[in-house]
């Protein structure tokens, strides 16, 4: 089988090797292409070596990662990439068919439509959705940022009917996580085929000593929570923080790379995430899946995937955060903790996630050349 994998930016390694991954389990027994209009090049030798045994092409690479509405307008409402990368993969299609075409990211959300106009066998269309910006207004609206909600919310209406009409263009939709996939199917009634929340394989390339501390990401903290973290510390609770958010503790880390994160989280008894929006929450499944329980929050992503791990715990008031990771830190983790978190893990191995999107690839196929194909209104 043929499959074209659509990653329109690719400018850091960290949120994109679940994607990568899932190219990459895909080519070990399909011919995969990967396609991107922008990487970073500095990246582009890791890209080829997480993918596997896929192909990589790119349009353009770029020397520092850009984010911020200039690019939301370039990247995501604009149509002239897509419509590029489309050119590029309508090129090899023509040479030799697709059998079915993915686009895994927040980006690139025109090609479904773009796929349907061409006069070769048409391949089946696929969106995995990573983010919905549903939320973004949301979260302006209950926050109240002023002049930003006056101007954002009225247009709403507008965008939800514009990203319908894409989404409706694939044949398939994935999310991925439960909670993306709920919410998604909520707000617009399509039907989303199978949730993928996926791990790419840990490559830690040594295991730390247990220390007796507790990993702390601050990637979204709020400000409640950082208090609750300086709490922790002040009642003595050894921690070492690493992240964007900068907070007042004996050893903060700041922006670390994928290594010494996960050098951290491995070396931890446990690891406190605290959020305050995460579709999926990737540091809680990486922390199990290098044999660390993890304490945090009863809501969105991490409730979703995780309310059946024994080795995840859910705490809301400072008492209960204290009282479960003075339990965690009391001894050394023991073999059998570690061993329960890398099994829990496994469940999101991309090869999983593969085995849905073939599954839901081959009943779309049965359901095209039987006329009962579509997706629900």
């Amino acid at each position: 089988m043929r499959i074209a994998f659509i990653y329109p930016y690719l400018t850091r390694i960290s949120g994109s090797r679940g994607p990568l991954a899932i190219a990459s389990a895909l080519s070990s027994e399909n011919e995969v292409d990967i396609f991107t209009y922008s990487v970073r090049e500095n990246l582009i030798d890791s890209v080829k070596f997480i993918s596997g045994k896929a192909s990589f092409y790119y349009l353009h690479n770029v020397e520092k990662s850009r984010f911020g509405i200039l690019f939301a307008i370039k990247y995501q409402v604009l149509r002239g990439i897509d419509r590029e990368l489309f050119r590029m993969i309508h090129e090899k299609h023509r040479e030799n068919p697709y059998d079915m075409v993915i686009v895994a990211s927040n980006e690139g959300r025109n090609i479904g439509q773009y796929m349907k106009k061409i006069d070769e066998r048409k391949p089946v269309t696929s969106l995995i959705l990573m983010e919905l910006h549903d939320h973004g207004f949301h979260m302006y609206y209950e926050r109240k940022y002023g002049m930003i909600r006056l101007l954002a919310w009225p247009i709403y209406p507008m965008i939800n009917i514009i990203e319908r009409w894409r989404f409706r263009s694939f044949d398939l939709i994935f999310a991925n996580s439960l909670w993306t996939s709920t919410i998604f199917q909520y707000l617009y009634g399509i039907e989303v085929a199978a949730s993928l929340p996926t791990l790419a394989p840990e490559n830690l390339s040594e295991s730390p000593s247990d220390s007796g501390y507790i990993a702390v990401p601050t990637v979204s903290i709020t400000a409640e929570q950082i208090k609750i973290i300086q709490k922790l510390a002040n009642d003595g609770f050894k921690l070492k923080c690493f992240g964007p958010r900068k907070v007042d503790v004996g050893e903060y880390f700041g922006f670390v790379t994928d290594q010494e994160r996960l050098k951290l989280m491995a070396g931890a008894r446990a690891t406190l995430f605290l959020f305050d929006y995460e579709a999926l929450g990737l540091i809680p499944l990486e922390s199990l899946q290098l044999g660390t329980p993890v304490v945090t929050i009863p809501k969105e992503g991490p409730l979703s995937e995780l309310r059946d791990c024994s080795d995840v715990y859910f705490a809301t008031e400072y008492d209960q955060f204290q009282e479960i990771l003075s339990e965690l830190v009391s001894r050394p983790k023991a073999t059998e903790t570690v061993e329960r978190c890398k099994s829990y893990a496994s469940r999101f191995a991309p090869e999983n996630s593969v085995k849905k999107i073939l599954q839901a690839y081959t009943y779309h196929h049965v359901q095209r050349f039987s006329g009962t194909s579509g997706q629900s209104k």
